[in-house]
């Protein structure tokens, strides 16, 4: 069922394309965006299954989110842009694992396309990465796993934006995914990357522990 739903709403993100009115086209794929936030699983698709869950959550906290297999990367990556050409709207990418080193793929093509990328998220990428300059924010939670320990994460040339790495050391490679501060805590972002008020259901925190 959820493969169904999600591949549904991607092809409704290329519908935008052959819609003669852009704005109303955008508005079918989702209200207040030209696309949903994509969160892309990692290899397999079995050892990401929190990324399925934030999806949801994200959806029932007022942003439509679709989690997806990481392969069709470059399809995703067309559906904003076509979706973006119609209606400018905040792009928000979000991916664990080699979801996460993916995302970094999409924000770089979409570069390409001098289409700005509001936040990405990465659930413990497995390769270090270099922000291009069309990032506005980086949330990165890692691990102190042999997979996501030695990550960097770093501006690339051009880069203006803010990275946030955040370690937590108490989460494996398997676990981080499925974190449900951590969930809450992308849900704000992505909120706020949007411009949507603070969900009034997610509870008052203090901030996770980070470096860099």
């Amino acid at each position: 069922m959820r493969k169904r739903s999600t591949a549904y709403a991607l092809l409704l993100a290329l519908a935008v394309c052959l819609i003669t009115t852009p704005i109303t086209a955008a508005a079918q794929v989702q209200p207040t965006l030209g696309t949903p936030v994509y969160v892309l699983r990692g290899a397999l698709g079995i050892f990401s299954s929190g990324m399925d869950g934030l999806a949801d959550e994200m959806t029932a906290n007022g942003v439509p989110a679709v989690s997806m297999g990481f392969e069709n990367w470059r399809d995703y990556t067309a559906a904003i842009v076509c979706a973006y050409t119609a209606h400018r709207y905040p792009v928000v990418l979000v991916g664990h694992s080699w979801g996460a080193n993916t995302i970094l793929l999409m924000a770089h093509e979409l570069g390409k396309h001098d289409i700005p990328v509001a936040l990405l998220v990465f659930y413990d990428a497995t390769a270090s990465a270099r922000i291009p300059p069309n990032v506005r924010r980086v949330i990165n939670y890692r691990s102190t796993s042999a997979i996501g320990g030695d990550v960097e994460v770093v501006g690339g040339r051009g880069f203006t934006g803010v990275i946030d790495n955040v370690t937590r050391p108490d989460l494996n490679h398997v676990q981080i995914d499925k974190a449900e501060d951590l969930h809450r805590q992308t849900i704000d972002a992505t909120r706020k990357a949007l411009g949507i008020a603070p969900s009034p259901s997610t509870p008052a925190r203090g901030p996770s522990p980070r470096t860099g």
